[in-house]
Formats: structure tokens, sequence, C-alpha cells
């Protein structure tokens, strides 16, 4: 499981929110499939149908699929936390993130973003003007990392110093400098130095491995892995950690919680030991500072490391920070009784519905029976009419019904014959496709409705359809402008 999910859920539940975690995953095909049954402690991925029937708020770290996001539970969305890999991915034809980012802007099915980072907020600011990104501060598991616990063995990989590299190699920073300061302190000041190298890219891809087996046949690298699963037990192993990081990354929150002094970048708050990575000589230095004062001090640094991770890192202040954004959200739901309309390519255009909503109004319209439930049912719920929707897409019914205050959505197979009640209007814009309407047209002509809206009546088999079964009616209005056209017919 991703851990920034885990270590989110369990914030949130520390604060009585019930948070669960849905995951998907792409099988050999490109399949997309729900991943449910993984387990993380007290932790286990749900089925998207508890998204469905019980989520108030989504939080997106990464993926979710089309079905959830159409559902209409207010959206947080968790920005990447490193943005210039995500601007480097792109720059070097990799994958568009930050395209995709930077689109949801416009975007008006996520109610909020945050960042984990204060260092990013700006960035994400100025990419999405208008668009207010909170901070939810980082956080680690300080009960699975904590300097009490089991250890693993180097073996004969063991040094003295052991020294322990941890982070990922991504585009933006990378641990190459940080290892040949390490190299650097080892050959000047500690010959008896061992480097172990954990967050390696898998077995045989690119030039880091081969990186690596050149170190360990140089005898500076001892251990050469992938991330662990039991990364807790290599911090508590280490005497050392070293990063070129500054900010509060992942490997610097748990190796402070697990009470293992660190060395790294400058600028870092976290540590009193810092240079730039790239400054070989000033990292091995401040290496060596850290080693002369593990020889006499090694109790109380190890004290230091951790206090400095529950004062930063705790789940309390994260979890406070997303509860008091989540009230927000749904505070601000709750007196307007509904979401920002999301405008798409197969609903009511704005000008279909400024032609539409006028002739509400002149005709006095109170009750409306609908096919095809969307835009145009938030806009006549929120006109105060009474509105019954008659719905083919049961997903797109549950997200409609969590964006409407009254309106009553009712489930249709889009064949079953309908007898219709009194209304006093008509709105025709499903079920999708053309001739699958036909049952749409019919119930309105065999009903007492005296007024019908045709949405889509410039497609040529919605023309024949209403030629069918209102040829004989007189057009009130229309609305021109939208490339499907609004119709607005009265019975003789």
């Amino acid at each position: 499981m991703y851990a920034t999910v885990t270590d989110m859920i369990r914030a949130e539940r520390m604060q009585g929110i019930e948070a669960e975690f849905v995951d998907y995953g792409t099988d050999a095909d490109g399949h997309v499939y729900s991943k449910v049954g993984l387990v993380d402690g007290d932790i286990v991925s749900m089925s998207p149908d508890w998204a469905y029937k019980h989520a108030d708020i989504l939080i997106r770290h990464s993926m979710i699929v089309e079905p959830i996001a159409r559902v209409g539970i207010p959206m947080i969305m968790a920005m990447h936390g490193r943005p210039e890999y995500s601007y480097l991915l792109e720059h070097y034809s990799q994958s568009p993130v930050m395209s995709i980012m930077c689109n949801h802007e416009t975007d008006l099915k996520y109610a909020a973003y945050v960042s984990f980072w204060k260092e990013h907020r700006l960035f994400w600011s100025l990419m999405m003007p208008g668009r207010e990104v909170h901070y939810i501060p980082s956080m680690v598991d300080l009960k699975k990392f904590n300097p009490e616990g089991e250890k693993i063995l180097f073996g004969n990989k063991e040094g003295s110093p052991n020294i322990l590299i941890a982070d990922m190699w991504r585009e933006d920073v990378t641990p190459f400098n940080a290892i040949l300061g390490a190299a650097l302190f080892r050959e000047k000041y500690v010959q008896g130095a061992k480097v172990h190298l954990f967050g390696l890219p898998p077995v045989g891809k690119g030039f880091v491995t081969k990186y690596a087996e050149k170190l360990r046949a140089a005898g500076v690298v001892g251990e050469a892995n992938i991330l662990v699963p039991f990364m807790d037990r290599v911090y508590r192993s280490a005497d050392i950690l070293v990063t070129p990081h500054k900010i509060a990354t992942r490997v610097i929150r748990e190796a402070l919680a697990s009470g293992l002094p660190i060395v790294a970048g400058s600028g870092c708050p976290y540590t009193p030991y810092v240079a730039d990575a790239r400054d070989h000589e000033a990292f091995a230095h401040q290496i060596n500072r850290c080693w002369i004062s593990l020889q006499t001090n090694r109790k109380q640094m190890k004290e230091d490391a951790r206090k400095m991770a529950e004062k930063e890192f705790s789940f309390e202040p994260a979890g406070k920070a997303m509860l008091e954004l989540c009230n927000g959200i749904l505070e601000r739901k709750q007196k307007t009784g509904y979401l920002p309309i999301e405008w798409s390519g197969w609903s009511l255009d704005p000008t279909d519905w400024i032609v539409l909503r006028d002739a509400l109004k002149e005709k006095k319209i109170k009750t409306v029976i609908e096919f095809g439930a969307g835009v145009s049912t938030q806009l006549m719920d929120r006109l105060g009419l009474e509105v019954d929707a008659y719905e083919t897409d049961e997903i797109h019914l549950e997200r409609v019904k969590r964006l409407v205050s009254k309106a009553n959505l009712v489930l249709w197979n889009g064949i079953s014959p309908l007898v219709l009640g009194a209304y006093d209007l008509a709105l025709i814009d499903g079920p999708a496709g053309g001739e699958s309407r036909e049952p749409s047209y019919k119930a309105v002509a065999d009903s007492k409705i005296k007024l019908v809206a045709c949405h889509d009546y410039k497609r040529a088999v919605d023309g024949v359809l209403i030629n069918k079964y209102f040829g004989t009616w007189k057009i009130v209005t229309k609305a021109d402008e939208s490339i499907a056209g609004l119709l607005l017919l009265e019975r003789p």
C-alpha cells in the first residue's frame, strides 16, 4: 500500500473520521482492476462500492477511475510532492504529469487541493490561479518507525560506521552525489565505513545498478537493494542516514522517527549536519562531524532525532488539518445544497439552459418529468421545481443524487413502457444515444403533458422521433446556438 495514504488514513481515524482505502492496479493486458483485500496492519483496502455508498469526501493521491470520479462526491486532490520531478517527466517525454495536474484548475469536481510540503504551495498556486492549495503537515507512523525493535544484520557487508542512503532515484534529485560524499568520507576520514543503498530501481534498470555494482567492487558499498517492507529494521541498524534533500522527504521522517541521526542537504531544518551534496568535500566533512559526535553522544543524538520526529511529523497535526478542511467542504455543500455545476459535452449547453430557464419562468412550471439526469436536474432542482428524473446509468444516477437537494431520481432500464402522471413539462435528454430515446418520446406523447423540451433536436435521429411523435405540436421556442440544440413544443 502507498505509505502516504495509509499514514493519512491513520491520522484521520485518530480524529474520529471513518477513513478507508480504495486502490487500483493495471493487469498485463492494461485493464484496470480494484485491489480489494490488501492489508497493512489495521487497514484493509475496500471495494469501490464502499465509496459509492458511504463516502462524504474522496481524497485522491494518485489514480482515480472514471466511475468513482463521476459519483459526485466532493474530491480533494493531493498535489505531487516534488513538482520539479513531475515537470522533468514531461520535459523528457515520459509522462504528461504536469499538464494533467495543471488541467485540474478548471475541474470543478475538485473541492480542494492539498500539499504535504509548505515549500511547494507557491508553485502549485501559481499553476492554478484562483484555487487555494491547503497545507497538510507531513507525517510519519511513529509507532512503526521507532528506535526500539528488531534490526537486520549487515554481516560481512557491515562497516563502522554503517551509512544508510535510502532515497528514490528520481530525475529532480538523486543520491548520486550524496554517495560520492560518503565515499570521500570513507577515503579521507574513516576507511572502515560502508555505505548501504536502499531504494535502487528494479534490477538491471539503467546505469544505477551498474553504478552500485562498481561501488560495491571498490569496497564503498555494502548492501545494495530496492526499498524493502522492513525499512524500519534497516533504519535501526544504521549509524547515520545521508540524504541530498532539505525538505521532509519520507526517508528523513522515517529515519528521525527511528532515532537515526541524519546528514542532509543545505537548509534542512531537521538536523545540524547540512551541506550541499554536490560539494563532496563539504558533505564528507559533515558526515565526519556527525560520526565524531556519535562516538561520545550516541544516546542523546538518537533521542534528539526521535524528539524531532515527534514534534514535526506526528499524525495529530495532519489529521486535524484534514478534518478542518473536510468539515469546511461539507459545510459549504450543506449551505448551498450542491457542488459546482459540471458542464460537459453531453449535457445541456449553457445557452440551452438560458432558453429553458426563461421558458420555465414564463410558463410558471412547477413539476417536471425528465429523461436523463445530469446538469439540467441540478439546475431545475436549484430553482425549487419538483423534478422526477429517469436515468439508465446507475453510477451516474448515484452521482447526481449527491448533487441535488430534493429531486427524485429513478433507475430505469430505458425500455419498459412508462405511464406518466400529471406534469407541467417533460424534458427529453436520455437515455444516451439516438434510437434508444424512442420509449421516452412515446411515453410523453401518450401522456397528457402539454409541454415538452427536446434536447439534441438537431441530430437526425432525434429529428425523426420528434416528427413521429410531436409532428403536430407547436414550436414555443428553441435554442439554436449550441451544437445539439433545444426545442420547446406545446401540445395542440
